[in-house]
């Protein structure tokens, strides 16, 4: 017989959801569906249910992706206690008037945990792993509301194997400056590990965001078996030069965490172009710092119908409302006679 045991740094992944554990009867398993995905959101104190500019809204929010103009991909890794680790990568794009499909996955590495027999004695070696594989879709009603669902597949690796099935459902409406959001994530599913079936971390998220240029403020309220919590954040963005680069810092906080009252999280992104890169720093107080890093890449040409605009008002030709233009002819000004009155 062989008894595993758990060093601390990988049960110390439950601490950010303990404030909540001491109000509830037990907690769910599937702790990597607890963990919020992107260095931005991270510094945000982990607010996104309102968000919705690329692929991430996948991990966040689903119906964000109704509100997606352009194919975008991201990629996230944070470094949390230890040698567990956490890594996302996610792809969107939106497919004519259907809205937008993506796809994304997540993996949370315990590290190599020692194995011993009934004796205590060293027995080789174990990694424990967490995946999670998701589908999405997101599409628009209207210009105001969107609505969007995905689908999970959890796969869990202790000693033995294990797998189960979520959905998440989502709703956001956008009024000009200010975006609200609401999400109902691992609506269902058990996951059963030896003779113990769990359920996964049902929770319900409402949000808000307010674009106030050149600063914009998120904050979410969550709801879970395990409690619940508030979390938020704002963001700056400037630029350095007139033409430079955008550049944005952030801070936020969130009552989950429960470190002895420092539960401010803190970060800061440059975008070049089509490319973005984003950094967050977690303190987690006795536990130390965890660092959260983000690429992400648009491209594509964006589905907004945008209407051309003549800078020089002098120009010879302007576009006007009259006859279509096969029915114009249009005539050099120097071949106008001087005596020609429109």
């Amino acid at each position: 017989m062989k008894i595993k045991f758990i060093p601390p740094a990988a049960a110390l992944l439950s601490l950010p959801f303990a404030c909540a554990l001491a109000a509830s009867g037990g907690n769910s398993t599937g702790q990597i569906l607890k963990l919020g995905v992107g260095a931005r959101n991270a510094a945000l104190g982990d607010a996104g249910a309102a968000d919705s500019w690329d692929s991430s809204a996948i991990f966040w929010n689903p119906a964000g992706l109704g509100f997606v103009k352009r194919c975008s991909v991201s990629t996230s890794y944070s470094s949390l206690f230890e040698s567990v680790s956490h890594g996302a990568a996610s792809a969107a794009c939106p497919v004519d008037s259907l809205g937008a499909l993506a796809v994304g996955g997540q993996f949370l590495n315990y590290g190599k945990i020692a194995s011993r027999d009934n004796q205590g004695a060293l027995d080789g070696e174990f990694s424990p792993s967490d995946k999670v594989f998701s589908a999405s879709w997101g599409f628009g009603v209207g210009k105001i509301a969107a609505f969007g669902v995905t689908a999970k597949r959890l796969s869990v690796k202790i000693d033995e194997h294990a797998s189960a099935n979520a959905a998440d459902i989502g709703l956001m409406l956008r009024f000009s400056a200010i975006t609200v959001g609401a999400a109902l994530k691992n609506t269902r599913g058990k996951l059963k590990l030896g003779e113990v079936s769990e359920n996964l971390p049902k929770t319900a998220t409402i949000g808000a965001k307010a674009d106030l240029d050149p600063i914009t403020i998120m904050a979410d309220m969550n709801s879970a078996k395990d409690g619940g919590w508030i979390s938020g954040g704002a963001e700056y963005y400037f630029s350095p030069k007139s033409e430079g680069s955008p550049v944005t810092l952030r801070a936020g906080y969130s009552t989950r965490m429960k470190t002895k009252g420092n539960n401010l999280t803190f970060g800061a992104g440059i975008a070049e172009k089509s490319w973005a890169l984003d950094y967050a720093l977690v303190p987690y107080g006795e536990l130390g710092l965890t660092h959260h890093l983000t690429v992400s890449y648009l491209f594509g040409k964006t589905a907004r119908k945008t209407s051309a605009r003549i800078k020089d008002k002098s120009e010879p030709f302007q576009d006007r409302r009259g006859l279509p233009s096969d029915h114009v002819i249009l005539i050099p000004t120097e071949m106008i006679p001087q005596n020609y009155k429109p």
